[in-house]
């Protein structure tokens, strides 16, 4: 059975030899160059990116005087929406009002679309819950609870919140979007066979924190 030994560790300045056998590459970044045979030939290693989920973010809009809301994804993000949450101030003017959320693509077409049952009139607070998840609508003492389909936003997509029947334009809305953002993760594994194996970083344009390279020799 093969077990893996610690070799080396990098950034490397200029180039490093490793001698011959069967080895194991982990590494991240670009311009990393290495040669098989004591650099009589050399070839770059392919950047390759994966992606995974960052740690949850809270996103909020605490502007006042606003009755709708609207995030839009810039190019490059992917959101996962984990729980949306509006809270409610109404001023003193007669009228009932409603909260809506809409999710939309990027050619403002809603493809989802929740509201809330309890309907607050006017010098209330109500706080609005929208759970990804089958959470059970229901609505206590100035709670509102309803759920929403797992989201997924791409760029150019949008959540837009706002009040169904607003009477006044001087009520509070306050939002707070919690999320998960999707990050690319620069790492590879490749094992290879060298005669005499040579890694270089003698061209490289990447910074030194992403310039990662653990070799590993095979038994």
């Amino acid at each position: 059975m093969s077990t893996k030994k610690p070799f080396y560790v990098s950034p490397p300045t200029d180039f490093q030899s490793f001698g011959s056998g069967k080895f194991q590459l982990s590494y991240g970044g670009t311009n990393i160059k290495i040669s098989l045979n004591g650099g009589s030939s050399w070839q770059k290693l392919p950047p390759y990116t994966k992606y995974a989920w960052a740690s949850p973010k809270l996103y909020s809009d605490l502007t006042v005087n606003q009755t709708s809301l609207m995030i839009t994804m810039d190019e490059g993000e992917i959101w996962r929406i984990m729980s949306i949450r509006v809270n409610l101030d109404t001023t003193a003017t007669v009228g009932n009002r409603r909260v809506s959320l809409g999710i939309r693509d990027g050619s403002q077409y809603i493809f989802s679309s929740s509201d809330t049952t309890d309907v607050p009139a006017s010098s209330s607070n109500i706080h609005h819950y929208f759970h990804a998840s089958d959470y059970k609508e229901d609505s206590v003492s100035g709670l509102n609870n309803a759920p929403i389909p797992p989201i997924i936003l791409l760029p150019g997509y949008q959540i837009y919140m706002y009040e169904t029947s607003s009477t006044d334009g001087n009520d509070d809305m306050r939002f707070f979007v919690y999320y998960q953002r999707m990050i690319g993760l620069d790492t590879k594994e490749i094992i290879i066979n060298a005669d005499d194996l040579l890694v270089s970083w003698s061209e490289s344009t990447v910074s030194g924190s992403e310039q990662t390279l653990n070799v590993f020799k095979l038994d």
